[in-house]
């Protein structure tokens, strides 16, 4: 793969110790004998999720299955391979040129390369300037800048790195983005009622060694099928610092294990102490890990199959949940531990050039033994949709997708253990007690020109307190109490001016019922939003 065809990983290390390298170097050993070699690069994905070419193959995908089966695990390096005929009998002549210019035209690009024998890298300016306002001439104002380094060492190791600083101001301030698709932020400073400022900071190493992926890396974590989020892992929580590793098993199976460092923002009161010299009060937070892996297998083509687990815990690291093949559930019962366990599946059928139909299931709780009594909590979350693609026409493609979240999902009887870090769901963005109804259509006018429209609703139920979910939780139903009832239409127009340089464009109508159950801003019903983006994906 060439410096120009893809993004690549650079690095963090995840806090951690000797036991953590010996289970990897354990499970490396179990797993690469069994696996046959990985293939070779044709298209590669990079670690920015919403990349445009990370879109584009995205959808190629929908195009021609048998060319990336496994799926489910969207946590993107240029390890990730897109293996494509070079002619395609189910694309058009259109998609043919998108492909090329997207991955192949040597047109101008505003970053700086250097390279040597042994590889090369990259270097390139990320900013953004975005505007939104209201009919009453309320503004908001956000100006963003930062660098993106990327690039590889021989053929095995690659490195991905973006640094961000953001500033927003204006009268309509949000600080949380809680009931936002957007991605939560942790502000670095607040400017009261001049705005507040914000960081963002991602790093990848990827080493492959054969049909084995390692990575040490500070990024965001999509697992799961859907369009408008998540249940299982989603990109709404701040990135976390973690160990990543990816086996292929073949063509048709693949393993992916994820051991992250989450922040659990509650105070830890034997390591948090008042400075002697300065008198400052000096904090420290309780420890907070999450653990899982996730099991695909395609039994042909058109159809990929995801199975996995996962297990939130605290104050320390445990041996047990380091080892990748471990059964998580059965290791938190044998200790004895009040650990957080989860389950989850997914499932995606694609038709070779019509599209893809799929479903994620999320088992936060779920006791087979209850399912239809009234005292069974079913504390589970759920998405199915369906994409089609050239509808009609080449480059108009619809989607249409519901997704369900029952009370006290992603909760747990411990604060410490919750399913959630820098108080944002690790899963969907809406968080427990609330569904959502999303229909969208976008075509592609040209190679630069695209357009979005697309409706929304969901529905925000009460969260209830752990009194009611741990004694009596059969009385707290979905959507029960105030709930708080949420619909807008947009349009987005988006142009590319020069490689990776974007013009925005976009006109919302959105309505409310009811009271929010979290802290959100006031809005008008209409507002537009005009932004001018340089290798910022969002």
């Amino acid at each position: 793969m060439s410096m120009r065809t893809g993004y690549t990983v650079a690095s963090t290390v995840l806090q951690g110790s000797n036991a953590l390298l010996f289970s990897l170097i354990v499970s490396i050993l179990m797993l690469a004998d069994s696996a046959s070699s990985q293939q070779r690069d044709t298209l590669a994905f990079t670690p920015d999720q919403y990349d445009p070419r990370n879109e584009a193959l995205e959808r190629l995908v929908l195009l021609e299955p048998s060319a990336r089966q496994n799926d489910f695990v969207r946590t993107y390096s240029a390890f990730d391979a897109f293996i494509l005929p070079v002619i395609s009998e189910r694309e058009s002549e259109k998609e043919r040129q998108y492909r090329s210019y997207r991955f192949f035209d040597s047109g101008p690009r505003l970053f700086w390369e250097y390279g040597f024998k042994e590889g090369g890298f990259a270097l390139a300016p990320v900013l953004g300037v975005s505007n939104n306002f209201d009919r009453h001439g309320l503004q908001t104002f956000q100006r963003s800048n930062g660098l993106i380094l990327w690039g590889k060492l021989g053929s095995d190791f690659t490195f991905y790195a973006k640094a961000l600083d953001n500033l927003v101001s204006g009268k309509r301030l949000d600080r949380t983005r809680f009931l936002d698709p957007r991605r939560g932020i942790v502000l670095s400073n607040d400017r009261g009622g001049d705005g507040f400022d914000f960081d963002e900071a991602e790093v990848q190493l990827g080493y492959r060694w054969r049909s084995v992926n390692i990575y040490l890396e500070k990024m965001r974590n999509i697992w799961g099928y859907g369009s408008a989020g998540s249940v299982v892992l989603s990109d709404k929580a701040p990135s976390v610092p973690q160990v990543r590793l990816a086996v292929s098993l073949g063509s048709q199976m693949k393993l992916t294990f994820v051991h992250a460092s989450l922040y659990s923002g509650l105070l830890d009161s034997s390591a948090s102490y008042f400075d002697s010299y300065t008198g400052f009060f000096r904090k420290s937070n309780r420890a907070k890990y999450l653990t899982s892996h996730v099991l695909e297998y395609s039994p042909w083509p058109s159809l990929n199959l995801a199975f996995g687990e996962s297990m939130v815990y605290s104050e320390h690291l445990k041996l047990e949940y380091l080892i990748p093949l471990m059964f998580y559930r059965s290791a938190d019962h044998q200790a004895d531990s009040p650990d957080n366990a989860q389950m989850f599946l997914g499932c995606r059928y694609s038709h070779d050039g019509l599209g893809s139909m799929y479903c994620t299931l999320f088992i936060d709780d779920l006791n087979i033994a209850k399912i239809f009594s009234n005292d069974n909590l079913n504390i589970i979350a759920g998405t199915i949709g369906i994409r089609l693609v050239n509808v009609a026409t080449p480059f108009l493609d619809v989607v249409a997708e519901y997704t369900r979240l029952n009370p006290w999902v992603y909760t747990h009887s411990f604060g410490s253990t919750d399913y959630t870090s820098n108080g944002y769901p690790l899963g969907h963005w809406l968080g427990q007690n609330a569904d959502l109804v999303m229909v969208s259509l976008q075509y592609r006018w040209s190679n630069e020109f695209t357009s979005t429209f697309s409706y929304e609703k969901y529905r925000k139920g009460e969260l209830g307190s752990q009194i009611v979910h741990y004694a009596t939780p059969w009385a707290m139903g979905f959507l029960q109490g105030n709930a708080y009832f949420h619909q807008a239409i947009s349009f987005v127009s988006k142009y590319e001016l020069l490689r990776n340089l974007f013009a925005v464009c976009s006109l919302t109508y959105s309505k409310s019922r009811g009271t929010p159950v979290v802290p959100v801003p006031e809005f008008s019903p209409f507002s537009a939003n005009i932004a001018v983006n340089l290798n910022l994906f969002e």
